[in-house]
């Protein structure tokens, strides 16, 4: 035969109300230092490689709005070992970051990660790749761009 079960109603209604207020307090507490979001912004033009050398390359930007950000890179494609340091970057300023400690005559792979200040996620640009400078005597192929509009 089952047990009966006693509640006492008067209970019952004032451990519902702790519980609910509980909830309210930890989800306040939650909101109020947690900075969610990861906002999208644009950039004046894409990442540019320059100063390329045996073991380094700069990456130059200019965001449309201030961001915080990173580079992750590696040898692999979709395998990203290391990683710079985090870096601020103005809006609508050149920005440059330098990654050295590269292998010669290797082929890189980075993605850019950022965020504007305040928020806690991080936006993945595209990956791209690069090669580092290669022994002397050793074919290559590079790319010059170029303003059309220089003054």
């Amino acid at each position: 035969m089952p047990q009966k079960i006693f509640a006492i109603p008067w209970l019952s209604r004032r451990l519902m109300r702790c519980a609910m207020l509980a909830l309210l307090i930890a989800s306040a507490c939650l909101s109020a230092t947690t900075a969610y979001a990861a906002t999208t912004i644009t950039f004046s033009g894409p990442e540019l490689l320059g100063a390329p050398t045996d073991t380094s390359v700069t990456i130059n930007i200019v965001p449309n709005a201030a961001i915080i950000y990173y580079y992750e890179y590696g040898v692999a494609p979709g395998v990203y070992t290391h990683q710079t340091s985090e870096q601020s970057a103005a809006a609508s300023r050149p920005h440059e970051v330098t990654i050295s400690g590269l292998t010669p005559n290797t082929k890189y792979y980075y993605r850019m990660k950022y965020h504007i200040p305040n928020e806690t996620d991080w936006v993945t640009r595209p990956a791209y790749s690069f090669w580092t400078q290669r022994a002397a005597g050793n074919d290559f192929t590079f790319t010059i761009t170029s303003d059309g509009h220089a003054e």
